[in-house]
């Protein structure tokens, strides 16, 4: 097979058939600009219009969607290190919320854990999508190690292929984003379920509903009574692994996905075992198994660590 061969996608847009080039991520763009805080003693240094993002007002699950919830002046752009970005720039978590990143069609400035690409030289709607594609591998490449980052020169230094031509790369940009378009409609009728279920449940556990055939009292029972409740214990950091084949470990909010455990790390070391219908709470694993079905309770390969949320989803689990 030859080399233009290999670098030729299989799946293609009609009408184009030249082979991909390889490239360095740092010419994705001409500018690369890094962020700052400004003091928050100084009041006057937060009245200002410049959005002033933090990795909590990037959505995760859309490229597209960013609610900043400060702005700063401009006398705190010239007093500490936070810069003017101009419009259509991706901001890129490096640091804290490693991963997440957005497309910005207006100007602003960040804190000093973003990494933003101004001035693209590739489709911007071709290279959010890419950017999404990179970060989401080498966040997978740091879990179970100690890093807790990526560095401005490990993500410019990663090599990429694209297409050359820039047709090319705005109808894959395109069409990435009429997915997640898609995606974030379908999303909002979740939310807006979610918002029901809430309201239900508020509903029902106060009793100002019942279902109908039934209106004797309910009983005031304490957690213990109803519950066997087990405390989590880390595992040694040297035995964490990412084979599938070993033991999965929960260990904080980032293994739960909507409700459900999504492993990330797992483990050659035991130390506590959830078994299959265990709910996680935030400090304590709580196991209903008098009152649910028998055949609910095989043991798992699951080792628990201090803190978690939710609870499991049998086929997650190995």
């Amino acid at each position: 097979m030859s080399k233009d061969a290999k670098n030729v996608p299989a799946l293609r847009f009609k009408g184009y058939s030249d082979a991909w080039e390889k490239r360095k991520l740092t010419e994705l763009s001409k500018n690369k600009i890094g962020g700052g805080t400004p003091s928050t003693k100084v009041l006057d240094f937060w009245n200002g219009k410049l959005p002033w993002l933090q990795s909590s007002d990037i959505n995760e699950s859309n490229n597209y969607s960013v609610k900043p919830q400060k702005f700063i002046s401009l006398q705190a752009l010239k007093h500490s290190a936070a810069k003017r970005v101009p419009a259509n720039s991706i901001a890129v978590v490096t640091r804290v919320g490693v991963g997440k990143l957005a497309l910005i069609e207006y100007d602003y400035s960040t804190s000093q854990d973003f990494l933003s690409f101004s001035s693209l030289n590739w489709s911007a709607l071709f290279s959010v999508n890419l950017l999404t594609l990179i970060m989401t591998q080498m966040s997978r490449e740091s879990q179970g190690t100690s890093i807790k980052g990526v560095t401005k020169s490990e993500l410019l230094a990663k090599k990429v292929r694209i297409p050359i031509s820039l047709k090319e790369q705005e109808k894959l940009g395109i069409l990435m984003k009429s997915i997640n378009d898609l995606i974030a409609a379908t999303q909002d009728k979740i939310d807006a379920l979610e918002q029901a279920k809430k309201a239900l449940l508020q509903r029902l556990f106060d009793q100002s509903w019942r279902l109908k055939g039934y209106s004797d009292p309910w009983e005031k029972r304490k957690l213990g009574e109803v519950a066997t409740i087990t405390m989590g214990q880390s595992p040694d950091s040297k035995n964490y692994t990412l084979n599938p084949q070993d033991h999965i470990l929960v260990q904080g909010n980032a293994d739960i996905k909507n409700g459900w455990v999504e492993p990330r790390v797992w483990t050659t070391q035991i130390t506590k075992i959830a078994k299959k219908g265990s709910v996680l709470l935030r400090t304590c694993l709580v196991s209903f198994k008098n009152y649910l079905q028998e055949g609910q309770y095989n043991h798992l390969k699951t080792a628990v660590k201090g803190t978690f949320t939710v609870f499991p989803k049998s086929p997650t689990f190995v």
